[in-house]
């Protein structure tokens, strides 16, 4: 059997060469990692079962094997040139005292991907060997081989097992047609299966979402002809990446378990490739698209060699045009490691195995093939798949499973199939996606690599755009011209470029300025004008149903606010994490939304059916849902119409329902559009919505100490939408600068980096952080190390804060070092818990490290407290989860420092019954209170918790509002 060595690459051919070799040549080679390795991929010493049979006996001595891989080899002859070229070099080496090469070998094994000819005399094979001959007697060689890309074929058929470690990277590209030649235990039909899910899926994933809301008149937008790559953050801090591109580079190495393992035994220099990875981003970021994208790429990889009779002529055209089109564009090639793709959405699966508890991640993919396969697939047919082909495994949106226990038992599912991959040694990629927003590092960072998403750049931004402009309007080159200009035009403006920073966003911007010559300056005001735009569209077809949808706007947009949030609601609760509703329940929202206009009941049940048909068949925003029912696709629409729900209701609905939701994770982007919407159009109610949701933060004892209101402050300074009134601006800022009186944490950095937006903009807010700064300094204490993380953030910048905050560093540093060894120890363990550049020079030297068992801290404070026999127990309990967190006590030379690995929180949901208990709360929040200020990191690692725990918990039922106590 032929294989296609040549997709390989250098690193991965180097791990072919070491494994073959010591399969053929036996346990006595040792293989070499990545990094300088002397001109050896592998040596032995002593005796070795090769040659065999051989003349002159079997090797033994000390021998060399060199990998010599050729990207993109040629004819015959130029590969034989080539690698005499390379094996001279290697020789020469050796022969100069002064190149450092070291030992000479007494055998030399060279291993090489490229074709040399047989001709006797005159080939590519005699020509190299003549060359070793050459060499030989001045090497002290006593024997060589070469084994070239036809022997090396020969040895993988003779060594399967090895060859099934790389099939993914060496099988020709026609390999889904011909896997029974390959796989073992794959018939016919699990091929058919197999084969034609990846087809399918290709044709039913090549749509932007985005692009059929509302676009039902228009040609959808095919993915292939929009679609971008997006920058992220390595491991949220280091260099900037491509997101795909990343991707795929780690999806062209072989990542079995038992590879990776030998990489990390072999190399001291370099660590194995994480097989893990992790994109965060926020709402309408693009992180599911991005995944859908890597999906259909890798689709088109295993299709692309694929015999052209068994393939539809649609799924050819869409396979040449995504790699002839996108790809290019986007500067990526195809990936070389065919892996097989799944794309898992997390709210569908957790949904599933709340029907079903037996539903593994490994049935519910199975469950999924056969349903779009002419065979059934069974999970053990599967897993034979999984042991011995490469996969591609996306796990999206764990921010939309919200229920904290469901949560757990999801990512108690993901880890059983990662134990069960790896028990097969399975050449598994994952990628999970997440938003950052009440995210607690579930997925374990030291298993998982992360990608943060990054804002779109001006020049991002607007390919983005070219591309969007291209594909709707690719007949009316004057309209594409248009609509950029005026993009570019708001790419360049401070208040619109701001809402041109996500693949959503410059969608939605797009479409707006196809109708207007300006755009939108505020996210709230970016979505009304999409939802408008559609809506003005739609009515300006002048037909029967337009007259209808513009004569009863009104009751169209009642119903899909409510719907939205109804849907928002319901996705809190457990089995309904993707939310949809009934044609039967959308109808009846429709009426009781008419009967409340007194509509008679007959009239409300007829036009309550057109109602449904408009809002789901003309606007498109309501699609049908995978599951069952009606939703809305993207989820940032979802919460959109929800927020519009919230503030349609009376003043004091309004007031009082935002209020309830203030600590929630899962509703604060819908707060957040609420906020922008009466910002913009309810101006009376912005004094008391800023001052009423203060009370979230004197609620109860949890509230008074993660003071979850000055956190939603923050966000909402973000926003920007109080920046043309410097009041409500200065309110928002006095409220979230009381943060800085809290024990230090990581919400410092995005604090500060909004402070220093809003100082330039409003000097009266910039006189309140100040004089803050002045009291929290003076104070010698919490507030003085947290203002202390706030200045290091702003003195890695440039201009007039930069060269205040260097000042306030120093003095705050100073101050704490010459007031007492308690201090000294505190601002000591600010370099060590946060890694700012500008707390390096302040970084104490580390002499000795030791874990800390959290209750030794915890205990002597629990036993003053007054607890009856069931709340110490519930508080005993409490302890111990939070025990689960690493703490160390390091010997520096200033004393003792603590350290908190944020990376590794407890299961939250074994929280719920100690702190549902108010006097267990109580208890537990007055202990962290009575911390040293020593231990400041252990009380940051506990309000964290506490935070995250009260983010999370449900709070949609709680909502006043009829639509929610009917339907919710």
């Amino acid at each position: 059997m032929d294989y296609d060595l040549n997709r390989l690459g250098e690193r991965e051919f180097e791990h072919l060469t070491q494994a073959l070799a010591i399969k053929v040549l036996g346990p006595g080679v040792e293989a070499f990692g990545d990094g300088a390795d002397g001109g050896r991929e592998a040596t032995f010493e002593g005796r070795v079962d090769f040659p065999d049979p051989d003349p002159d006996g079997l090797w033994e001595g000390y021998g060399v094997i060199q990998a010599k891989f050729r990207y993109r080899p040629t004819d015959p002859g130029s590969n034989t040139t080539w690698l005499k070229g390379h094996l001279k070099d290697e020789f020469e080496k050796w022969l100069d005292p002064s190149s450092g090469r070291g030992r000479r070998p007494d055998y030399f094994l060279a291993v090489s991907n490229v074709v040399l000819s047989p001709y006797p005399g005159s080939g590519g094979i005699d020509s190299v060997n003549a060359l070793i001959e050459e060499y030989a007697p001045r090497l002290g060689l006593k024997g060589y081989r070469v084994w070239h890309y036809d022997q090396l074929c020969r040895l993988l058929d003779g060594s399967p097992e090895v060859a099934q470690r790389y099939y993914g990277l060496i099988t020709p590209g026609d390999v889904l047609a011909r896997l029974h030649d390959y796989i073992r235990g794959i018939d016919d039909g699990v091929q058919d299966a197999l084969s034609s899910h990846v087809a399918k899926e290709l044709l039913a994933e090549q749509w932007v979402r985005l692009g059929q809301a509302g676009d039902n008149d228009d040609q959808r937008l095919r993915l292939d002809r929009v679609a971008v790559d997006l920058p992220a953050r390595l491991d949220r801090e280091g260099p900037e990446v491509q997101s795909a591109a990343y991707v795929i580079a780690r999806g062209n190495q072989v990542l079995r378990p038992s590879l990776r393992a030998q990489d990390d035994t072999d190399s001291s220099d370099a660590t194995s490739p994480s097989d893990r990875l992790v994109l965060l981003g926020g709402p309408g970021q693009g992180k599911t698209t991005l995944a859908q994208l890597i999906c259909q790429i890798y689709r088109v990889a295993l299709l692309a060699d694929f015999p052209e009779r068994s393939l539809p002529p649609e799924v050819r055209s869409l396979c040449g045009e995504f790699t002839c089109g996108f790809l290019g564009s986007a500067g990526l090639e195809l990936p070389v490691a065919r892996r097989w793709p799944f794309h898992i959405r997390l709210d569908q699966y957790a949904d599933r195995f709340v029907a079903d508890s037996n539903m593994t991640i490994l049935r519910y993919i199975a469950r999924k093939v056969s349903q779009r396969a002419p065979a059934t697939v069974t999970e053990q047919q599967l897993l034979g798949w999984l042991s011995q082909w490469p996969w591609l495994l996306v796990l999206d949106g764990l921010d939309e499973v919200a229920d904290q226990q469901l949560r757990e038992e999801l990512l108690r599912h993901i880890k059983d199939f990662q134990v069960d991959a790896a028990r097969c040694d399975a050449d598994l990629l994952t990628i999970a996606t997440t938003r950052p927003q009440g995210y607690g590092d579930e997925f374990d960072p030291d298993q998982y690599e992360y990608l943060s998403l990054c804002p779109l750049e001006e020049d991002q931004a607007v390919k983005y755009a070219e591309r969007l402009a291209g594909a709707r309007h690719a007949s009316d080159p004057d309209k594409q011209e248009q609509v950029l200009g005026r993009i570019r035009k708001a790419a360049k403006e401070q208040r619109t470029s701001r809402l041109m920073r996500s693949p959503l966003q410059i969608s939605i911007m797009s479409l707006l300025l196809e109708r207007r010559p300006t755009a939108p300056q505020h996210r709230y005001d970016l979505f009304r004008g999409y939802y408008e735009t559609l809506f003005a569209r739609e009515v300006a077809k002048a037909t029967g149903s337009a007259i209808l949808l513009e004569h009863h706007k009104t009751h169209v947009d009642a119903l899909q606010e409510a719907v939205g949030l109804v849907l928002h609601v319901r996705s809190e609760q457990r089995g309904d994490a993707e939310a949809a509703l009934s044609d039967k329940e959308l109808r009846q929202l429709a009426t009781r939304i008419l009967r409340q206009e007194e509509y008679e009941a007959d009239q409300a049940d007829i036009l309550s059916g057109k109602l449904v048909s408009l809002a789901t068949q003309r606007l498109v925003l309501l699609t049908p849902i995978p599951a069952g029912g009606i939703g809305f696709e993207i989820r940032s629409l979802q919460e959109f119409m929800a927020a519009r729900a919230l503030v349609s209701a009376s003043d004091i609905e309004v007031i009082a329902n935002l209020v309830t939701l203030v600590p929630s994770a899962h509703w604060r982007n819908t707060w957040l559009l609420a906020a922008g919407r009466i910002f913009s159009e309810r101006a009376h109610l912005r004094g008391d919505v800023l001052s009423q949701m203060r009370s979230a933060d004197v609620s109860d004892a949890l509230s008074r100490a993660i003071t979850p209101a000055a956190h939603l402050a923050v966000d909402l300074l973000g926003e920007q939408i109080a920046e043309t009134s410097p009041r409500y601006q200065t309110l928002l800022v006095q409220h979230a600068v009381e943060l800085l009186r809290k024990t230090p944490g990581r919400h410092l950095v995005p604090l500060a980096d909004v402070l220093a937006v809003v100082m330039a903009q409003n000097p009266t807010a910039s006189e309140v952080v100040e004089a803050e700064i002045t009291d929290a300094l003076a104070s010698a204490g919490t507030a003085t190390l947290s203002v202390l993380i706030v200045c290091a953030t702003w003195a890695t910048s440039t201009g007039t804060l930069a060269g205040k905050a260097k000042s306030w560093l120093r003095q705050g540093v100073a101050n704490l070092r010459t007031a007492g060894q308690e201090r000294q120890q505190a601002v000591a363990g600010l370099p060590v818990n946060f890694r700012l550049s500008a707390f390096r020079e302040y970084e104490p030297q580390e002499q000795s490290s030791e874990p800390v068992a959290l209750t030794a801290v915890l205990d002597p404070l629990l036993s003053e407290k007054d607890l009856d026999q069931r709340e110490r127990q519930l508080t005993r309990k409490a302890v111990e989860v939070l025990a689960e967190a690493g703490i160390w006590r390091q010997e520096t030379g200033s004393g003792r420092v603590i350290k908190v690995d944020h990376r590794h929180l407890p299961d939250l949901s074994l929280l719920d019954a100690p702190f549902e208990d108010q006097q267990v709360m109580k208890t537990l929040i007055g202990v962290v209170d009575a911390l040293g200020l020593e231990h400041w990191p252990i009380a940051s690692l506990l309000r964290r918790v506490l935070g995250l725990w009260l983010e999370r918990r449900p709070v949609g039922q709680r909502i006043s509002m009829p639509i929610i106590s009917d339907h919710g």
